[in-house]
């Protein structure tokens, strides 16, 4: 199963403890280099540069091809890139927490969507 993720859900797990989950839930998860990139922004906090500088393996990092700008303007670039990615991967889940940007993967390319708050609740494995 492919999984895509955003910046904020790997922030967020990063900063409370809990980036672990991911790889026990997923196995492996692709980021996009724009996603890399704004995890190790100077103005990120400091746990999530460290952990993005010397990601684990189960992080793949590849840079979308796939040019989606009229279906997803207005979201930031991380935002796009994730679910440029997803959709050029075909990937079965997309973690994003943005409201807008949720609801245009829900929507517009019908994808599974998880937010940081899905991995604060007792759960199995997703497949």
């Amino acid at each position: 199963m492919i999984v895509v993720a955003d910046t904020s859900p790997l922030n967020y797990l990063v900063r409370i403890g809990h980036i672990s989950v991911l790889p026990s839930l997923y196995g492996q998860v692709l980021l996009p280099t724009e996603v890399v990139k704004e995890l190790r922004d100077p103005r990120a906090p400091s746990e999530v540069v460290q952990w993005a500088s010397v990601l684990p393996d189960w992080v793949v990092v590849q840079s979308p091809t796939l040019s989606l700008q009229a279906e997803l303007d207005g979201l930031d670039a991380g935002e796009r890139a994730a679910i440029e990615l997803a959709v050029e991967t075909n990937a079965k889940i997309l973690l994003i927490d943005e409201r807008k940007a949720r609801r245009v993967a829900e929507s517009v390319f019908g994808f599974t969507v998880f937010g940081t708050l899905a991995f604060s609740v007792p759960h199995t494995k997703h497949t």
